[in-house]
């Protein structure tokens, strides 16, 4: 019997701020980009829910709606770090098998550990318990024989629920249809104005979809009818898919000033690219793949990647990647906020020299490392980077 854990910390971002602010507790909160009114909201916590303040609206809109909201400007580097501080420290030391749904939401693999972890209730609560000693975060925690009751389970009113195995389509029957994905997409992708097919068909809870016969379940959800129809009794067979974490080194900065100058942001990048290229040069470690983020002042991320054909070390060669990636997408007239840079699929590796080819340069790059080593990372800049 599968064994599967839901650990779900609600508005990720609005928890993490209350951590640092604990005045914002209680309160209506949301985070958005406070430069323009026109701008939509990220995340907002359960009080400002209740005012029908929900993520995408207009930060002008929600301010009329509800004048005490404390809007916050996002901190995303901030709510990444800890994310991967709560994968390392809790999840991944409690089963090696889990998948990262999101930040602050994990489903871990308990199957076969039924021996040294019998009960899994009370593994459930150490495990909140531990979340909230390290972090000060409070996540509600789900249990069932599948990913998609555990989540469901995790996201009920009870801090810890857990749904016995036989009991799954009991426990989904009198839910609504909204929590199963395929008709959550059915309801993002159905045009502004015109009902959904649940709503056309009257269709409100799973036990309305089981109810229903073959023929109508085929006209409703079409080649999807199989698959609904499992969900709505509880089924789920998907597998925990572990992350691939590819190793990869990553360079990023916020600007000093926000700026949408050309000269200026190409400056800061070659400055990136000259620290990333020293430390893997260091480790004689060479990437596979170059990905460059930028963020707006808006708050509005792209990225790009290239993948490389030749290992190489030369700085050169990798900054004229990187700045044929930044002319690919700096295509607004939008400041920059942030800049950053990864490179991916990292290998040790030694390349092979070209017996006919002068290695004066990656002679200087070599003293360029010792001298920066000695006496700090600006101690020796080239003159692009100053």
């Amino acid at each position: 019997m599968r064994r599967v854990l839901y650990v779900n910390i609600t508005r990720f971002p609005i928890a993490v701020e209350r951590v640092l602010s604990p005045e914002l507790h209680s309160r209506p909160v949301a985070i958005g980009p406070l430069h323009s009114g026109r701008a939509p909201l990220w995340e907002s916590s359960d009080e400002a829910r209740e005012w029908g303040i929900v993520p995408g609206m207009p930060l002008v809109q929600a301010k009329k709606v509800c004048p005490d909201l404390r809007v916050l400007s996002p901190r995303p580097e901030l709510y990444a770090r800890v994310a991967q501080k709560l994968e390392e420290k809790v999840v991944a030391k409690t089963t090696p098998v889990y998948e990262v749904e999101g930040q602050g939401h994990f489903f871990l693999d308990m199957t076969g550990f039924e021996k040294i972890c019998p009960n899994l209730p009370n593994k459930a609560l150490e495990l909140q318990k531990d979340i909230l000693s390290s972090f000060n975060l409070r996540g509600s925690l789900g249990g069932a024989t599948n990913k998609l009751v555990s989540k469901v389970a995790a996201q009920s009113h009870e801090e810890i629920r857990f749904v016995e195995e036989g009991s799954e389509e009991a426990f989904f029957s009198p839910l609504p249809v909204s929590i199963l994905p395929p008709i959550q997409k059915m309801i993002r992708d159905c045009p502004r104005g015109k009902n959904s097919v649940c709503e056309e068909l009257n269709i409100k809870t799973n036990r309305d979809i089981v109810s229903l016969g073959s023929f109508y379940l085929q006209v409703a959800f079409a080649e999807k009818a199989s698959l609904i129809l499992e969900m709505a009794k509880g089924i789920d067979v998907s597998p925990i898919m572990k992350p691939s974490k590819a190793d990869g080194h990553y360079e990023g900065t916020y600007l000093k000033e926000e700026s949408n100058d050309l000269i200026y942001i190409q400056k800061v990048l070659l400055g990136l690219v000259s620290r990333g290229v020293h430390f893997l040069r260091e480790r004689g470690k060479y990437p596979g793949n170059l990905k460059l983020f930028l963020r707006y002042s808006d708050y509005k991320f792209v990225h790009k990647k290239s993948t490389l054909k030749v290992l190489t070390l030369d700085l050169e060669v990798l900054s004229e990647f990187f700045l044929n990636l930044f002319h690919q997408i700096f295509k607004r007239r939008t400041s920059i906020h942030y800049l950053a840079i990864e490179f991916g699929e990292l290998v040790q590796n030694e390349v092979q020299l070209n017996l006919f080819k002068e290695h004066k340069k990656d002679d200087l790059m070599d003293v360029m490392g010792h001298i920066r080593r000695k006496f700090g990372e600006t101690s020796l800049l080239l003159g692009r980077e100053e």
